[in-house]
């Protein structure tokens, strides 16, 4: 495990992110995006 859980959007890139809380799969990736949750605390 990585220390996080991730919620992962397919077509992340379609998505209105006013927050700046999504985050790219990996360098390559152009339409996949995730947010990564590393407590219960942060879902909230």
């Amino acid at each position: 495990m990585k220390g996080f859980l991730a919620l992962l959007f397919f077509k992340g890139a379609l998505l209105k992110d006013p927050h700046d809380l999504l985050q790219k799969q990996g360098p390559n990736s152009r339409i996949g995006y995730r947010i990564c949750f590393t407590s219960a605390d942060k879902i909230k």
